[in-house]
């Protein structure tokens, strides 16, 4: 950052940038005001409610100061949306998430010591990689930006363990400017923050909660479809309906397809082409109502968002707030719906139970999980091992609530580490450099062209075992891919080489020994304390559904430890 400006000509330069890649000539009053806090040296948590544009706060800034500007942020689909958007302003960005192999990582590392990128976004856990802490102290970071800072705080609605580790940086990276951002946090979560970041006289901007072009209401029915149909008989505009789940989606665009209303569903299980396409579609107005599950939405810009309906009730205030917050980002009247059932509000309190299953459970899981995988006590540190959970829950009979939840608990109390297989491709090693002397050629001419397009395809498989893709290999020898899996197998029978298929099974490896006793500790901020918050945070959303008697902008605003300001006049409430 040029050091003989001031802090106020900074500021213009940066507004001079907002222009050029942004496209507008001046910054939101709580974005400009972050901003100059960062200009004048201050670390900075900057709480702005969702559509106050977070990320300009850190994104322009960080092209003044210069360098590399660091994100961390929990969502893979968050980084890869925010990467494309800085992209298509022609700025220089990479996402470091586990998709990528150890080799194109370690290639992204070298790209990013030469100075290839402008912003590079990660996960909190990657921060704990030994490979990648000796890469980042070589690394010219200008800023350092924690976005949902939130997760930070077990007083928080989504807590993250990874997140507590995140003062490491700290001591990798003491010269860089600080920010912190969320879009919700009481005081309490506030203090925690500050207290588990661990910076310097950290400077707090709250930036106003008020939306009055905002109507919220809640409708208890048991005839949510019924209502719901209604309601999107006669938007005009863009909406979003948020479900729990993803066949909940599907089930309400198939119905307001059916009606002949313009909708989508769009969720995790879909392809990316599909949500690509259901996204621009939406973006652009093409399709009216998006039926999504939660993160849909998340670093998205759509300011004519009209009407944001929950058809389940979220588990927090601040998830709700958070989420309700993407309508109406134009200032125009849009209007916040929440739908509730007597059978939501039961399963509200049901969950809870669902997220924490009693101690002895998850002991017990811990227990059969060891023994199936021949781990014994006292053994296990740094091994690893696949686990098809299909087959695990049918052997001990578990629900696969219970045992997915009880292995998450597992997982946050660093007991053990999981990897999803289906984001880890099959992976081969090349044992003998001699091997066209074996003969292959005239007893297996079709595993002798497989090696052949081994070799020619991938280099480095002599040296460590390395990601392949049956397909490519298929193509390029002329075969089908069943073939040549098969091939490579047979050569791997031959010790020719070590194969790897890939699996969708776990990747499970023990992060400790097995103590004797199946004694495992869960720390009371992972499961005791962490229950105990949790379940005040449902028992106040379903206040704020069941309560007649109080303004929903004034519940909201003293939820967060905000003056609660005058009636709204307009919620359902105000209204009766």
């Amino acid at each position: 950052m040029p050091s003989t400006l001031s802090a106020n000509q900074l500021l213009s330069k940066s507004r001079e940038i907002l222009g050029v890649h942004w496209g507008f000539e001046s910054f939101r009053p709580d974005q400009e005001q972050v901003i100059l806090q960062l200009f004048q040296g201050k670390s900075t948590l900057a709480i702005l409610p969702t559509g106050a544009g977070k990320s300009v706060c850190y994104q322009v800034p960080g092209l003044v100061i210069g360098g590399i500007t660091l994100v961390i942020t929990p969502l893979i689909a968050l980084m890869k949306d925010q990467v494309e958007g800085l992209k298509k302003k022609n700025l220089k960005a990479i996402a470091l998430t586990s998709e990528l192999t150890s080799q194109e990582l370690e290639l992204e590392y070298d790209n990013i010591g030469n100075g290839k990128y402008q912003f590079v976004y990660l996960s909190p856990e990657r921060i704990q990689s030994i490979p990648f802490q000796d890469r980042i102290i070589h690394w010219n970071i200008g800023l350092l930006a924690v976005d949902e800072a939130h997760c930070i705080s077990q007083w928080g609605h989504d807590f993250r363990p990874a997140y507590l580790k995140l003062s490491v940086l700290n001591h990798l990276i003491p010269n860089c400017h600080r920010i912190a951002l969320t879009a919700s946090a009481t005081s309490k979560v506030v203090a925690d923050i500050k207290t588990k970041l661990e910076w310097i006289n950290t400077a707090v901007h709250y930036g106003s909660f008020d939306r009055p072009e905002l109507t919220y209401m809640v409708k208890q029915t048991e005839n949510k479809m019924g209502y719901l149909i209604t309601v999107a008989s006669n938007l005009r505009e863009s909406g979003i309906i948020y479900a729990n789940t993803r066949r909940e989606t599907e089930k309400i665009a198939k119905t307001l397809v059916s009606r002949n209303i313009s909708a989508a569903a769009y969720h995790a299980g879909m392809d990316n082409k599909k949500r690509h396409y259901v996204a621009q579609n939406w973006l652009n107005g093409k399709i009216q109502i998006v039926c999504a599950t939660m993160a849909f939405g998340m670093g998205i810009d759509k300011p004519d968002v009209r009407m944001v309906m929950h058809y389940n009730p979220p588990a927090s205030l601040e998830s709700y707030y958070q989420e309700a917050g993407r309508a109406g980002r134009d200032k125009k009247p849009s209007k916040a719906i929440l739908l509730a059932s007597l059978g939501d509000i039961n399963r509200m309190r049901e969950l809870i139970d669902k997220q924490f299953p009693d101690y002895p459970k998850v002991k017990t899981i811990y227990q059969q999980l060891c023994n199936h995988l021949q781990v014994s006590f006292e053994s296990g540190l740094d091994k690893h091992f696949e686990l098809n959970i299909d087959e695990f829950a049918v052997k001990y009979k578990l629900k696969s609530s219970v045992l997915k939840t009880s292995l998450s608990l597992l997982v946050r109390s660093e007991i053990i580490a999981i990897a999803d297989g289906k984001y880890q491709r099959s992976s081969v090693k090349l044992f003998n450099q001699n091997w066209r002397r074996l003969g292959l050629e005239e007893r297996h001419p079709k595993a002798a062209r497989t090696m052949e397009c081994l070799v020619r395809s991938y280099s480095g498989l002599f040296d460590e075992i390395s990601p392949i893709e049956e397909s490519l290999l298929a193509k390029r020898a002329e075969m089908s891919r069943y073939e040549v899996v098969q091939h490579l197998n047979s050569l791997a029978k031959m010790k020719i080489l070590e194969y790897h298929p890939h699996s969708n099974n776990l990747k499970i490896t023990f992060l400790q020994n097995r103590p004797p006793g199946d004694r495992i500790i869960l720390p009371p901020e992972i499961y005791s304390r962490r229950k105990k918050v949790m379940t005040e945070k449902v028992d106040n959303m379903i206040h704020y559904i069941r309560q007649d008697q109080l303004c929903r902008s004034r519940i909201i605003n003293v939820y967060f430890d905000i003056s609660p300001g005058k009636r709204c006049g307009k919620c359902d409430v105000c209204r009766s």
